[in-house]
């Protein structure tokens, strides 16, 4: 039952991805949940000039959203290599593909909500 953590990944890694459309520019942050918190750190159009870095990577809301979704992405397909599979390679393809489109949309649309 490895796969279900690789599942999990899946769902967090899209997650951060509607985190990062939502920070992505200034109109789709300005009408976003997140409109109030500081544009200096979250908004990627405005973070990336006041942003830290720390071995040339910028320390912003962006660039923290996109890391993790790599690397959810990344302990995905690590632990999905760890578990015998019991079900054909294209039904996890086709689940973990309906688990990245439902979840994104639903986060973006619930960022997006006012």
């Amino acid at each position: 039952m490895m796969f279900i953590w690789s599942y999990g990944l899946v769902f967090i890694a899209a997650f951060f991805n509607a985190l990062m459309d939502t920070l992505e520019n200034e109109p789709s942050f300005n009408s976003s949940i997140f409109k109030d918190w500081t544009k200096e750190f979250w908004s990627k159009e405005v973070s990336w000039k006041y942003a830290k870095k720390v071995l040339n990577y910028r320390v912003d809301g962006w660039h923290l959203a996109k890391s993790a979704m790599i690397f959810c992405l990344l302990g995905a397909i690590v632990l999905f290599r760890l578990h015998p599979i019991f079900m054909p390679v294209l039904v996890h393809f086709i689940c973990m593909g309906l688990i990245w489109n439902i979840t994104f949309e639903v986060f973006y649309r619930l960022f997006k909500w006012k």
